[in-house]
């Protein structure tokens, strides 16, 4: 299967801060087509992603426009209170992640 776009990935950073990578990956138990057949969170350091896993289903296909968030957030609720933001990393030119770090002395 040939693949020249992929889904948008939701990526939350400086939420909290994780010592090991993590990642949690929920997989669809049911036909309900209108959300897609497996989704991942990976947690690394202070950045959260939020993401389909491309190809696990052939019509996912439809899955990479924007409006399928709204009812993947329905279903999942604690993911609506976050504050992501949207990335395309269908492109071939290599994409810089930056982190914004605000540090505080103990006792602030």
């Amino acid at each position: 299967m040939k693949v020249d776009k992929l889904p948008i990935v939701r990526l939350e950073s400086g939420a909290r801060y994780v010592e090991r990578p993590a990642v949690v990956i929920m997989i669809r138990k049911d036909d309900d087509e209108s959300l897609p057949y497996a989704v991942a969170e990976l947690q690394l350091m202070n950045f959260t992603f939020l993401y389909i896993i491309p190809m696990c289903d052939e019509r996912d296909e439809k899955f990479l426009g924007e409006g399928y968030w709204d009812r993947f957030l329905d279903c999942f609720k604690m993911y609506r209170k976050r504050y992501w933001e949207k990335k395309d990393f269908s492109s071939i030119v290599p994409i810089q992640l930056t982190a914004h770090f605000r540090f505080k002395q103990k006792g602030e």
